[in-house]
């Protein structure tokens, strides 16, 4: 029964862990290397799909893989993509900007900057998308009034925590 047990850990697979670090973020992408060999007991290598479920960004995923936004570390002789904590935490990374409400043109820019190692871009992307948050905070933060005042005027009380 206990071998059963090792053998299966063995056999299971990885999976990406559930934080990663921002100074990972910070890496270019890898360029990606054919593989002679690679075993899926490598901690450090995940599949689309395993990097997806991560970002819960399923259909996303493959689409910022075309885009090129993130990039294999790995491909196999037989065509099997890879990715390592760098795509990972790039995929999660894209997945909060745009649920932010940031431009998909705007994180493509600021990666390909950081990809090619022009920090004058890669600054200049930055304080743009810092701009763009900082807009949108302060349209929160008016249609949060608005809403509370909605609510406050229909007899409600207004969102948990949250004064008009």
């Amino acid at each position: 029964m206990q071998a059963q047990g090792s053998t299966a850990a063995r056999n299971a697979t990885p999976r990406p862990p559930a934080r990663f670090s921002c100074a990972v973020l910070l890496a270019p992408a890898p360029t990606p290397v054919a593989m002679k060999s690679l075993t899926m007991s490598d901690p450090s290598r995940y599949t689309i799909s395993q990097v997806a479920r991560t970002a819960r960004v399923i259909s996303q995923a493959r689409a910022y893989r075309v885009m090129e936004l993130v990039r294999p570390c790995a491909v196999t002789a037989a065509g099997y993509q890879f990715f390592d904590d760098i795509g990972v935490e790039r995929v999660c990374f894209i997945a909060v900007a745009t649920r932010a409400g940031l431009p998909l043109v705007d994180l493509a820019k600021l990666l390909s900057s950081l990809d090619q190692g022009h920090s004058e871009e890669f600054q200049e992307a930055c304080l743009q998308l810092h701009q763009r948050l900082k807009e949108r905070r302060r349209s929160l933060t008016h249609f949060r009034r608005l809403l509370n005042r909605i609510c406050t005027n229909a007899g409600m009380q207004s969102g948990p925590g949250i004064t008009p």
